[in-house]
């Protein structure tokens, strides 16, 4: 921390942590805009927690959803992804379900970037059923 804030100064820090938590909001947005994505829980810091919901599950209630099922789905998504080498991201159980983990941090992550990670992950959970 020392050693980067020295480089940057006040100024080029505060605009990096500003941009960290302005990619943050934007995922945040975009998550909620995209059916087959859901929100774990409101991001704090610079990580956003979501999943990808099958089709046959979209839009009902997690109570009725197989969801050691799409647990399973969305790590094998998470496989699919890193394997392919275009993505990659983290994941864990948050309130007894797996969610995928984005780490948004990086200074030259561009909006157009995690859309990019949207439609790959969308992309990756084609054919998971």
């Amino acid at each position: 921390l020392w050693l980067a804030w020295q480089a940057q100064g006040d100024e080029g820090y505060r605009d990096r942590v500003e941009h960290a938590f302005g990619n943050v909001a934007a995922a945040r947005r975009m998550v909620l805009e995209r059916e087959a994505l859901e929100l774990i829980r409101e991001p704090m810091g610079c990580n956003l927690l979501f999943r990808w919901i099958p089709a046959p599950w979209r839009g009902t209630p997690l109570a009725e959803r197989p969801v050691e099922r799409i647990d399973g789905m969305n790590v094998e998504l998470r496989e699919r992804l890193k394997r392919s080498g275009e993505v990659m991201l983290n994941y864990s159980s948050i309130d007894g379900r797996t969610a995928l983990r984005l780490v948004l941090t990086h200074p030259e992550l561009t909006e157009q970037d995690l859309e990019a990670v949207f439609d790959a992950v969308e992309a990756a959970g084609q054919g998971l059923q």
